[in-house]
């Protein structure tokens, strides 16, 4: 059985691995302009900025090691973290630009939904929405966004 509980900095290693199969994220940050290996860059800029909206799907015998992984944060929150786009090889941007402007709901943000695939189908996905859920009510937020790359088959919610 698995529980989720909040990330920490020592499964950002993990997070990374996350981050790397659900979207294109080597390569927007491969040539960034800070010369930062996809590693450092998405560590400094990306996951460890998030570790605190993160929670991680974890054995409760043994919590160093995740099965899945959640972000999700109101849009308030995630407009305060670090703005990585100038960072950015400018074909990316040129290419990815209505992307970046793209205009969310003001509510919660489904960043990073993901779950190993020996898990899934045993109800740990919904025990992950119901959290998104869940801070929506605290945050008294009533709309949860999310993006999905189409190419990207098992990221996508049905």
């Amino acid at each position: 059985m698995l529980q989720l509980i909040n990330a920490s900095e020592h499964h950002s290693q993990q997070i990374l691995h996350y981050f790397s199969i659900t979207c294109f994220w080597k390569e927007f940050v491969e040539n960034n302009k800070l010369n930062q290996s996809y590693s450092d860059f998405m560590l400094e800029w990306i996951i460890l900025p998030r570790i605190p909206i993160t929670k991680v799907l974890v054995k409760p015998s043994d919590p160093s090691i995740i099965y899945g992984c959640l972000i999700a944060a109101t849009t308030d929150e995630f407009s305060k973290m670090p703005d990585y786009t100038p960072h950015l090889d400018s074909k990316v941007m040129e290419v990815f630009s209505n992307w970046f402007a793209y205009p969310i709901s003001e509510g919660i943000i489904l960043e990073l939904y993901a779950i190993d695939n020996q898990f899934k189908k045993k109800g740990y996905g919904k025990l992950m929405l119901t959290e998104v859920d869940n801070i929506a009510l605290h945050q008294s937020k009533d709309i949860i966004s999310c993006f999905v790359w189409n190419c990207f088959h098992d990221s996508i919610i049905a």
